[in-house]
């Protein structure tokens, strides 16, 4: 593996994308002021669960949650840099 420097070398990232189900058919907007259900508050705090470090993305249309992204990064640089300073 070759060694890159950055930011970005720093960080792995893994991305996960959660479909929400089919969202009921209704008339565009009718869902606009509707809260999240069960269902989709779950889905939300699953994709929150053991992330250390990134990012979750709620994408919404008229009102209903279709789409759920999970960008999580681990943080390699400071580990080395840990165990570089426990060795000496």
């Amino acid at each position: 593996m070759s060694q890159t420097t950055g930011l970005h070398a720093a960080a792995n990232f893994s991305r996960k994308t959660i479909a929400m189900s089919q969202a009921p058919a209704t008339p565009p907007g009718a869902n606009a002021s509707r809260l999240p259900t069960d269902d989709e508050l779950r889905e939300v705090a699953a994709s929150l669960r053991g992330m250390r470090f990134g990012s979750v993305t709620i994408v919404v249309q008229d009102g209903v949650i279709i789409q759920i992204d999970k960008t999580e990064k681990r943080r390699l640089r400071n580990r080395r840099e840990a165990s570089e300073n426990a060795q000496t």
